[in-house]
């Protein structure tokens, strides 16, 4: 299982107006995502609705080590235009 964890690089954060995003893909696919946001949207129920699905998270992993996949995890700072364009 290939675990894929990006945000933005600390230069362009400028350019978002201190703003990040994670993002996390497993095998490619997009499953969890956090964005800063303006703080009225900046809720459990806005911008982080992605913190109720941590339970997918564990769940994936935990299957894949049950099937006895190697887990690797990536950490990746990748350009703000690439994060919203995938």
């Amino acid at each position: 299982m290939l675990v894929e964890i990006f945000s933005l690089p600390p230069l362009e954060l400028v350019d978002y107006e201190d703003r990040d995003v994670v993002e996390v893909r497993v095998d490619g696919s997009l499953v969890w995502s956090v964005y800063d946001s303006d703080p009225k949207d900046a809720t459990l129920r806005g911008s982080f609705k992605d913190c109720y699905r941590v339970d997918a998270l564990i769940k994936l992993a935990y299957e894949a080590g049950k099937r006895k996949e190697e887990l690797e995890i990536v950490k990746k700072q990748v350009s703000g235009d690439t994060l919203w364009r995938t």
